[in-house]
């Protein structure tokens, strides 16, 4: 993800998209700076990347969760009185 990315976000499914590609990027690089761990410390490193996936994940539900109620927010209100 870059500035410019994060710079074109205009509307909540950007916002959705973005969250989705640094959460993607997150788990590659740690599962990539796994492929170097060894031994004993193995198993504890991919027990915290099966954790850190699955918090990932309930962060996500939770983000769509508020994205759509603030959405419903935002469209209960005549149009010309929102300005985003």
């Amino acid at each position: 993800m870059t500035d410019d990315d994060i710079s074109k976000a205009k509307i909540v499914g950007d916002f959705k998209k973005l969250f989705a590609k640094l959460m993607d990027q997150t788990v590659s690089l740690t599962e990539e700076a796994g492929t170097s761990v060894t031994g004993v410390d193995k198993e504890s490193y991919d027990a915290t990347v099966s954790a850190l996936k699955q918090e990932m994940e309930n962060q996500k539900k939770s983000l769509t969760k508020h994205w759509k109620t603030l959405v419903q927010i935002v469209l209960s209100f005549p149009k010309k009185t929102v300005k985003i």
